[in-house]
């Protein structure tokens, strides 16, 4: 006849892990009671950082018990210096910080994006109503001075973008693009009345040296790559795909941008399609533009959305960067602007995740699994 034992080691093993658990979790409650949430809302934070392309110089947005401000530091020893001296946490958040080269100029968007009515969000609850402007600040001397005003209307919106010289401050507002001086003065918008409503712009990128007449390179809200100047607007081989991305020539006589096919409503998850894409070029002065690269019709030739806007560059002798996943890895290639074969820049079996050009545009920067390379722009 069998007879039933309980099973006494095994209860008494629960018991014990019970015990150890509750003992273990009273000494962190006890812990996290000295920590507290004004200890958890005034951590530090630090964003936006931005290097001046011919001058020592590092700055960034820095976040403390909510007061936004900006802060800089030069090599080689880089201590830290503050710029900008907002107080108290207003809601005043610090967006799209820019450096001019020299390093001597910052430009930024102070104040939040603007609702569907059109107003800015003011946690004071004061008598005013807000703005969200562009602003421009001496590192080493004098206050910050307004550029104009901005209220785009989505998060993270915000995108000014500098000339080449550091002269001008290029953005989006109000469904047109404004152009105004760094050193402050008139804020013009670089079209005509007549065309605004043509204008809504998410990507700028140009070169800029004159508020009246010379060009910008823009992609409008429905996706054409378009050359904008004061009382014309000139589309660069219009059609019905979707084009991003413009990048100028450091001499300012092309224009470089990746096109897309256009978007097929309605079409089922699966199976995965690859996604095509093609680096065209085009001469600012005719608007004439032509492919110059296009991808393959495998998986791995598909758009690389995570590292496309970073790895795209115009470098000296007319070259182009990108990145493609070709061969199974995320690498850099280089290509002449008039087109021809593309040259491996990142041989080896590893991914290219950060890249950025030398001030002179002859050699580029990239991070391969933490690790930092440098090589020229036509492989050597």
């Amino acid at each position: 006849m069998l007879t039933f034992r309980p099973r006494i080691f095994p209860r008494l093993g629960f018991i014990l892990s019970l015990l150890v658990s509750i003992f273990l979790f009273s000494r962190h409650t006890a812990s996290a009671s000295n920590f507290t949430i004004e200890q958890v809302m005034s951590s530090p934070f630090p964003s936006n950082l931005v290097a001046a392309s011919h001058s020592g110089r590092v700055a960034w947005v820095f976040d403390a018990k909510g007061v936004r401000n900006i802060w800089i530091a030069d090599s080689p020893n880089f201590a830290a210096r503050q710029v900008t001296h907002y107080g108290g946490d207003e809601g005043l958040p610090i967006a799209s910080l820019r450096i001019t080269g020299d390093g001597r100029t910052l430009v930024y968007v102070l104040g939040s994006e603007a609702n569907e009515s059109g107003r800015i969000a003011d946690p004071t609850n004061g008598v005013w109503p807000r703005k969200q402007q562009v602003w421009a600040v001496e590192v080493d001397a004098g206050a910050p001075r307004m550029l104009g005003e901005m209220g785009c209307g989505e998060e993270e919106c915000e995108d000014v973008e500098l000339s080449p010289d550091g002269q001008f401050a290029v953005w989006a507002a109000r469904k047109q693009l404004w152009i105004a001086p760094v050193s402050g003065g008139h804020t013009c918008p670089s079209a005509d009345r007549s065309s605004r409503r043509q204008f809504k712009s998410k990507v700028v990128s140009g070169r800029t040296s004159d508020c009246i007449d010379k060009p910008i390179a823009a992609i409008t809200a429905l996706s054409l790559s378009m050359i904008l100047g004061r009382e014309s607007v000139r589309y660069l081989a219009p059609s019905a795909d979707r084009d991003g991305k413009p990048r100028w020539s450091p001499d300012g006589r092309h224009i470089a941008f990746v096109r897309l096919p256009g978007i097929r409503q309605r079409l089922p998850l699966i199976p995965v399609r690859t996604e095509p894409w093609a680096i065209w070029v085009a001469d600012s002065a005719t608007g004439d533009a032509k492919e110059i690269w296009h991808s393959g019709k495998e998986a791995n030739d598909s758009f690389p959305s995570e590292t496309a806007d970073k790895s795209f560059y115009f470098a000296t002798n007319d070259r182009l960067l990108f990145a493609s996943e070709q061969d199974g890895w995320n690498h850099l290639y280089s290509i002449a602007a008039s087109g021809g074969s593309p040259t491996l820049l990142s041989p080896g079996s590893f991914e290219v995740e950060d890249v950025t050009l030398s001030a002179d545009r002859r050699s580029v920067i990239f991070l391969r699994i933490r690790t930092i390379l440098t090589v020229g722009t036509c492989g050597a």
